[in-house]
């Protein structure tokens, strides 16, 4: 079923308050709950409130109930059509979502799948959405959805994956899950799911910005269902926008002191080196070239031998979207500091500890052996700063050439690392799963509208930071400043 609401234009004096997004305000809301075999008696109610409630706020709304995949896929085409610049999209579904090898999928009600490879055919794909906002060239775009309840069709799927996959949109986007990736929400007692109901008493918040209203909307579900369900928030935009109308736009950048400021905190010679390639004929070009060459005296490593290391491995098997990526890993840190707001004082203190911390000289014939790794995300999401389990890796030597391997887990890593300056190493390696065999490090550059999930290339920087404890850093620039770092610890 179909409504189509007129578009609502702001008040006079909010437009000419919100210069930075002061188009319109337009959404497409669905909700599907009768579904042949696993009903969901929310999402029409969901659909129903969310709608009113934006036309509250300004936005004009199209609105789908109980919707099939023709008719979804017309609605998002003509959806990402009407958007330009300066407008605010916003997308919400509520009904059954399932992913399937990392890609996120929304059921229409006439979705006849029987095995997994049906689901790219029957269902309609996240990305798609997210795609066609980003193509349409506003400022501003929200995706929520209330769709990670239990896939109904799992009994006939291999893999037996839960919930929705992580998705890293592009800046200007934010995602709301109403629950962590991987994870399931329940349907509600009452006329809404909780999480739905929730967020519409959020958006009602006087002054609050949208990353806070989702923050408020994530406290609550946690309480409300004593710890069972946390809302999870991915992507950043740049500037404020608050449903009431109160926007601000974004501050004037400064990209090039915002690196530098970076590089003086972290103090050591690859950083400077780092703002010289970014940028040769920068502001603080002198300043970096002489803490470079007093940092270079006091170190002790053969000069002769760094312009080999350099030529040798780096230009031979690096391609200039991943010299970008390293090149950008100071930038990419301190946009990550930047979103870590309400860490705890021991989250700070690991934080400092890994962007700006000492490196010491690496002696590659000591790193071989086994480790306690863990991993941890910082930026780019929400909750910012995410810390996960200890597991095994190695580094182990394969006749001069030295390997690392992530070697417990589903989702795998494994390359080579070579040398680079006295204190760091280059990984180039390659993201797999436990059912796959290693691709490797490909020499392929992505095209402009490749996702995270499309390149499994992984690039990284080795370094020690104490007398068995190393960090490898994957600088992610698809992924909005995303950075993963593992942390080995020798056993």
């Amino acid at each position: 079923m179909r409504q189509q609401r007129k578009i609502l234009l702001l008040p006079l004096f909010l437009l000419l308050s919100v210069p930075c997004w002061a188009g319109q305000r337009l959404a497409l809301v669905i909700g599907n709950g009768a579904y042949a075999g696993a009903p969901l008696k929310n999402p029409v109610n969901d659909a129903a409130d969310m709608t009113a409630k934006l036309e509250a706020k300004g936005f004009g709304v199209t609105t789908l109930t109980n919707a099939g995949q023709k008719e979804i896929e017309k609605a998002v085409r003509e959806f990402t059509r009407q958007l330009g610049q300066g407008d605010v999209g916003l997308f919400y579904f509520a009904g059954h979502g399932l992913q399937v090898d990392g890609e996120n999928y929304l059921a229409p009600v006439d979705a006849d799948i029987q095995t997994e490879e049906e689901v790219r055919y029957e269902a309609v794909s996240l990305g798609r959405v997210v795609d066609g906002m980003k193509r349409a060239g506003n400022d501003l775009n929200l995706v929520v959805l209330d769709a990670c309840r239990n896939n109904p069709y799992s009994r006939s799927f291999r893999s037996g994956q839960r919930g929705l996959a992580r998705v890293s949109p592009a800046t200007g986007t934010l995602i709301l899950y109403a629950t962590e990736p991987g994870q399931v929400a329940v349907d509600g007692e009452g006329r809404n799911g909780v999480f739905t109901e929730k967020l519409l008493a959020s958006m009602d918040s006087p002054g609050l910005g949208v990353e806070q209203v989702f923050k408020e909307t994530a406290r609550q579900v946690h309480q409300a269902t004593g710890g069972r369900q946390t809302p999870w928030q991915e992507g950043v935009i740049l500037g404020q926008f608050a449903f009431d109308g109160q926007t601000q736009p974004p501050p004037p950048p400064d990209a090039e002191l915002a690196v530098w400021q970076s590089m003086e905190r972290c103090g050591r010679a690859g950083c400077f080196r780092d703002y010289l390639r970014q940028y040769p004929q920068g502001r603080f070009k002198v300043a970096a070239e002489g803490q470079l060459a007093r940092l270079e005296q006091a170190s002790s490593p053969p000069a002769e031998q760094e312009p080999a290391q350099k030529e040798g491995a780096w230009a031979g098997l690096s391609t200039a979207f991943d010299r970008r990526r390293i090149e950008s890993l100071q930038g990419a840190w301190a946009t990550a500091k930047a979103q870590m707001t309400g860490l705890t004082a021991a989250e700070k203190k690991l934080v400092k500890e890994l962007a700006e911390g000492p490196s010491l000289p690496l002696e590659s014939q000591a790193l071989a052996g086994t480790y306690r790794c863990r991993t941890l995300k910082a930026g780019g999401g929400s909750p910012p700063l995410v810390i996960y389990d200890w597991f095994k890796c190695r580094i182990r030597a394969e006749g001069e050439q030295l390997l690392f391997e992530k070697i417990t887990g589903s989702q795998r890593t494994s390359g080579k690392l070579y040398p680079w300056h006295a204190d760091e190493m280059i990984y180039l390696g390659a993201l797999y799963f436990s059912d796959e065999q290693s691709p490797g490090y490909v020499l392929n550059e992505p095209g402009p509208n490749d996702s995270c999930n499309e390149h499994r290339n992984e690039v990284a920087l080795l370094r020690r930071i104490g007398k068995t404890r190393y960090l490898m850093t994957f600088p992610k620039p698809l992924c909005e400043s995303d950075i993963d770092v593992i942390e080995l610890v020798g056993q």
